[in-house]
């Protein structure tokens, strides 16, 4: 505004608006502050995430690493970890969490399944009472366990050591990856090694059906089966030895071949640690493990590979014990009730890469096959409730097998021949279900055996491929193949066992192959025979064994070892003779 006065000077007043300025500047020092905020929030997010990526999570992963080992240390996955998880190499979170990977894949490895127990049990005293942290007690009370149990011993073990001297610890190990993993992968554990020999364990719970008992002893049959052939296809894996040791281990024995005796047992076990404050061993005592070492021991004197006690066989599913025969009876000591002796035929001198080749270039199913595997089923089906005398109608009922069969062999004086009906009768509904017809005369056999076995092999050669145009990748690792046929590598095998089905008895080619010298008319005769022999008709049985032993071409095991037990006691039976050997007998 403008004012004018004629007697005074000119003056003005000068008014200015600054209303966009302040709102300028209030909008910059907004954002300004925003951003102040924005940039401190991102730096402390920043910051929080190294934190928690860096220390926090892998302090959380080793805090649940060491509640998981608390809870099931068997169960624990142990591995490396790397950058991916959080764990930078060179920081002092990685050297804990792979400290304690380390120890606990120790204790997994060192203690077994008989030691998780220990384990966790430490822990869990020392977190409910911390003044005894600093405290083991490894030497407590053992636990009552049912279980199936394995026994393998390498043969010719005392000579080959001699030969390999230092390298005898890889002939070892590579022997206990091949049976370790077949063993895994059938629900199985690795318990003791004991240089030569090896104990392996199938565990019990209580919760078990009658179908799942079964498939448990199924199974552990069909690792030590698997084994036997493994071990026989993985020769160039197994005996990969330096050329000197190489020369005196064939100069001792031309050929040589890895082959191992086994037996299985089914009973109780006291399991826990043995030993002192200075050395423990987490196993298993029992006169039932005791027993298994003894069936181990005694397929030599038998002459097979595999050796079976009654209590095993009768835990066995129909399916399996149809292909299992009764070989003898004893009794151990006076304390003992006898017990049957049982064994799964084997034939180790197949070419297996040969068989291999076949099993790869086989053709499509025969329909007559398929529909025999279909009968076979519903037969099965039919003839389940045989098994049920080990179990209650709810389950496994422990204290039935502890008493009724598993801890001393309770058997009456009829027991053998309720065993040899028991196993008649699952040899005549395995009979029936596959179409086979009995014969009636010894004669019969040699044809029988041949056509049998011809025919047998045939449909599951063309089986074979069916099952290998769709899982060829699998297939081809299990049998460690690769696009030739012929294992050569060796490098360690990778050994796949496919989930387990019965059906895998009559259609893996292996393992019908691996029984070849065995028909079903031959398992009959024998049972003829072995019946005779246990009644103390011994001339009829040795008269029934002479032939089956020429039909064996000499080769049979268990046959020439009764024929010689007929032969020293003069072709009678003893006088004494109540169906079972004695340790007076040669046991």
């Amino acid at each position: 505004k403008y004012y004018f006065n004629y007697y005074d000077n000119y003056y003005c007043d000068v008014y200015y608006s600054q209303e966009s300025m302040v709102w300028q500047s209030t909008m910059f020092s907004l954002f300004l502050t925003l951003f102040i905020f924005l940039l401190i929030l991102v730096g402390t997010f920043s910051f929080t995430q190294d934190i928690d990526y860096l220390v926090i999570k892998p302090i959380q992963r080793m805090v649940k690493l060491v509640q998981d080992i608390q809870s099931n240390p068997l169960g624990v996955e142990y591995k490396m970890l790397g950058e991916d998880d959080g764990f930078v190499k060179g920081l002092e979170t990685t050297l804990l969490l792979t400290t304690i990977n380390k120890i606990g894949g120790l204790l997994k490895v060192v203690f077994g399944e008989a030691g998780a127990a220990i384990i966790a049990k430490n822990l869990r005293d020392s977190n409910m009472n911390p003044s005894e942290r600093s405290k083991l007690n490894l030497l407590g009370p053992g636990t009552r366990i049912f279980s199936v149990f394995g026994f393998c011993d390498i043969r010719q073990f005392t000579d080959t050591t001699e030969c390999l001297q230092e390298e005898v610890m890889l002939f070892v190990n590579r022997i206990a990856y091949i049976l370790h993993s077949i063993v895994i992968q059938c629900s199985g554990a690795a318990n003791k090694n004991i240089g030569d020999a090896f104990l392996l364990t199938w565990k019990i719970e209580e919760t078990l059906s009658a179908d799942q008992l079964s498939e448990l002893a199924d199974q552990a049959l069909l690792a030590f089966c698997k084994s036997l052939i493994e071990l026989s296809r993985q020769h160039e894996f197994i005996c990969n030895f330096s050329t000197a040791a190489t020369a005196r281990l064939l100069q001792r024995f031309p050929g040589y071949t890895v082959r191992i005796g086994c037996g299985l047992h089914i009973g109780w076990a006291i399991e826990g640690a043995i030993g002192s404050n200075r050395k423990i061993d987490a196993s298993y005592l029992s006169p039932n493990v005791s027993f298994t070492e003894f069936l181990e021991s005694s397929t030599k004197q038998y002459g097979v590979s595999i050796l079976l006690s009654e209590p095993f066989f009768q835990a066995l599913s129909n399916d399996v014990q149809a292909l299992c025969r009764l070989i003898d009876r004893v009794k151990r000591s006076e304390e003992e009730n006898p017990v049957g002796l049982y064994t799964y035929d084997t034939d180790l001198s197949v070419n297996w890469d040969e068989l291999a080749l076949k099993k790869r270039f086989a053709h499509p199913p025969h329909p007559n096959r398929v529909q025999s595997t279909a009968m076979h089923k519903r037969a099965s089906r039919r003839t389940s409730a045989t098994r049920h005398s080990l179990t209650n109608h709810n389950g496994l009922s422990l204290a039935q097998l502890n008493v009724a069969a598993l801890s001393h062999h309770n058997s009456t004086s009829t027991h053998h021949n309720s065993a040899l009906a028991h196993h008649n009768s699952a040899l005549a509904h395995y009979n029936s279900a596959i179409g086979h017809q009995p014969i009636s005369s010894l004669g019969h056999i040699s044809h029988n055996f041949e056509s049998n076995r011809t025919f047998e092999l045939r449909q599951l050669r063309n089986l074979s491929l069916e099952k290998g145009l769709r899982n060829i990748s699998i297939n081809d690792i299990e049998s460690g193949i690769g696009g030739t046929g012929v294992h050569t590598s060796k490098e360690a095998p990778v050994i796949i066992i496919p989930k387990y089905n019965v059906r895998v008895w009559h259609e893996d080619i292996f393992l019908v192959e691996l029984r070849n010298q065995v028909s079903d008319s031959f398992r009959r005769s024998w049972a003829r025979g072995i019946e005779a022999y246990i009644d103390g008709y011994w001339h009829d049985a040795k008269t029934i064994f002479e032939e089956i032993y020429k039909l064996s071409h000499n080769k049979d095991g268990p046959c020439k070892y009764l024929l010689q037990v007929i032969a020293d006691h003069g072709n009678q039976a003893p006088s004494d003779w109540q169906g079972y050997s004695t340790e007076a007998d040669g046991h």
